[in-house]
Parts: C-alpha cells; sequence; structure tokens
C-alpha cells in the first residue's frame, strides 16, 4: 500500500511541477507586464 501511495504523491508532484513550468513559460512568453495587475488593482 505504501508503494501505491509513493506512486500517487510523485504523480501529483510531477503534474504540479508541469503546470508550475507552464505557467512560468506563459508569463515569461507575455513579457513583464505590470498592466495586468494595474487592471487587477481597477477591480477593487
Amino acid at each position: 500500500m505504501q508503494g501505491g501511495a509513493r506512486r500517487v504523491l510523485r504523480i501529483v508532484l510531477t503534474i504540479f511541477g508541469l503546470a508550475v513550468c507552464g505557467i512560468a513559460v506563459a508569463a515569461w512568453f507575455a513579457g513583464d507586464r505590470s498592466d495586468l495587475q494595474m487592471e487587477y488593482e481597477g477591480f477593487d
């Protein structure tokens, strides 16, 4: 049972790592756009 839990944990960490890398790559391609923060602050 421990082996199965370890395998699930590894899969979850892998998916999480890929998601973080995907977000980082998307942010890198978008460039350093601070206007997104301006739009977010406008909603307040």
